[in-house]
């Protein structure tokens, strides 16, 4: 039997997606289902969850749909990836007790995150505010729900709870760990959690990401279509994922939109405005400036305007000039000081001054437009952030869901006065491919198996000048901040 297939699962933030690639790092299949965070009444607006039967449902219809589109008997092994922060509770039986989105900030309304939130910690953990990560989270149900908090036999990322539910075993790589604020990153060892009362057999132990968890339950592999025994890899965050088809800079720029630098040594940003993240290579680290929701705005603004998918919003902002004829978009791409996180700052669509007495009066061009020169703006100030610490990088390599916009890229290059690297688009899935094709035995290493994934990305060079829109750009983003 010639099991030469691997098997991904992608948990993002607006859904999942399954994804089957052969040993050449060809895609072969896929199928993708939505799901959604809610907000609890009693929690809003800073709570969110998701509903774990929707996430299963979701996560079995999309495997079996891909596994339907080839011989099932050729699937090697299976990883999942997925969206960084979120996590989950499970209880003895396997019980989903929560689980969260990234954007759950309930922690916000927990008065007691002492040694979560000191110099110390950051240190340690490369993480600030704590409000966002497991710790702060548990500390919250430990107050505000001590019936659930007394049940958690195991806190996971989103991602290894997937694992688990084909596998029932825990386990996290260095990626995950950091996101979930339980690694000392820069020894990559695990840092204290300090989630109190909790015993450190809650946290899952740390493996390599192509290391195998275990392997495929008879119920789970009935569920979606697969005979038992094939070997679960431990997987990795999303963003980790995508790194190593990049170089030393690299926008991932989907829902949410962290933009790293590789260095080989951790660093510490005294001012605390940027993440130190393991990348997937044991010697390197990542610097990171977070961007805000770049795709979670271009989504709605999308949808708001009538101009999806992709092609269709780079077709109507090419009809706009540069600079948008004054306006600008603030919706959600921004370098975010995390240090001084303003959760309030409101977001806008600004109109130029004047516009009602304007010959041609901006409309859903310039709004389409001014949104990709936000994002690419947004990039130019966290790159001033990590040029800050460490030598900047030639180039930008541009990966994520909107790496399918050309447009983008473009407006990129420019505005950062550099070349821009763009794709592959799903680098994320094809990182996580390269987990499985090592646990499966058809890669010898991750070297290899992420040679075969690799494919080569579009260049993309400098052509415009944006000097005076950006620095507009930044004068009413630094004004929307001290509202």
């Amino acid at each position: 039997m010639t099991r030469d297939l691997v098997l991904v699962f992608d948990a993002g933030g607006g859904g999942g997606r399954a994804v089957i690639y052969d040993a050449h790092g060809e895609r072969l299949a896929g199928a993708v289902r939505p799901w959604q965070a809610f907000a609890p009444p009693t929690l809003a607006p800073f709570g969110r969850e998701y509903d774990p039967a929707v996430l299963r449902v979701a996560f079995e219809a999309s495997v079996r749909e891909a596994v339907q589109q080839v011989e099932a008997s050729r699937i090697g092994a299976i990883a999942c990836t997925g969206q960084r922060i979120a996590c989950v509770w499970v209880d003895e039986g396997g019980e989903v007790l929560y689980a969260g989105p990234n954007g759950d900030v309930r922690a916000l309304t927990e008065p007691n995150l002492d040694g979560l939130d000191d110099d110390e910690a950051y240190a340690r953990t490369g993480r600030f505010p704590p409000f966002l990560f497991a710790p702060g989270r548990l500390r919250w149900f430990a107050s505000s729900a001590p019936e659930v908090f007394g049940r958690i036999r195991h806190v996971l990322g989103l991602p290894n709870w997937f694992a688990f539910e084909l596998t029932g075993i825990a386990g996290v790589d260095a990626t995950i760990a950091a996101d979930l604020m339980m690694l000392d990153v820069p020894g990559r060892t695990r840092a204290p959690t300090r989630c109190g009362g909790l015993p450190d057999e809650v946290w899952p132990a740390l493996s390599a990401p192509w290391d195998t968890l275990g392997e495929l339950r008879a119920d789970a592999g009935h569920r979606v279509g697969l005979p038992p025994g094939i070997p679960v890899a431990v997987g990795c965050a999303d963003t980790a994922a995508a790194l190593p088809f990049s170089g030393a800079d690299t926008l991932v720029a989907g829902s949410s939109a962290p933009m790293l630098r590789r260095v080989d040594a951790p660093l510490r940003d005294p001012k605390g405005r940027l993440w130190l993240d393991p990348h997937v290579h044991p010697g390197d680290w990542c610097l990171e400036a977070n961007l805000g929701e770049m795709g979670a705005a271009h989504r709605w603004l999308a949808n708001l305007i009538g101009a999806t998918p992709f092609d269709a919003f780079d077709a109507l902002a090419s009809e706009a000039p540069l600079g948008c004829r004054g306006a600008s978009s603030h919706l959600g791409p921004r370098a975010m000081d995390l240090r001084a996180l303003n959760t309030g700052r409101p977001a806008a669509l600004l109109m130029p001054f004047g516009e009602t007495t304007l010959t041609e009066a901006a409309g859903r061009a310039e709004l389409a437009r001014a949104h990709i020169e936000s994002c690419a703006f947004a990039a130019r100030a966290g790159r001033a952030w990590l040029d800050a610490l460490a030598p900047r990088a030639d180039a930008m390599h541009l990966l994520g869901g909107s790496a399918r916009s050309p447009f983008f890229a473009d407006v990129l290059a420019s505005v950062l006065e550099s070349p821009v690297f763009r794709g592959p688009e799903d680098a994320t899935r094809r990182g996580a491919a390269a987990c499985a094709l090592v646990a499966s035995g058809a890669a010898a290493s991750w070297d290899d198996a992420v040679a075969v994934c690799s494919r080569e990305p579009t260049r993309h060079e400098p052509s415009d000048d944006y000097e005076d829109a950006y620095e507009r750009w930044l004068e009413r983003e630094e004004g929307l901040e001290e509202m």
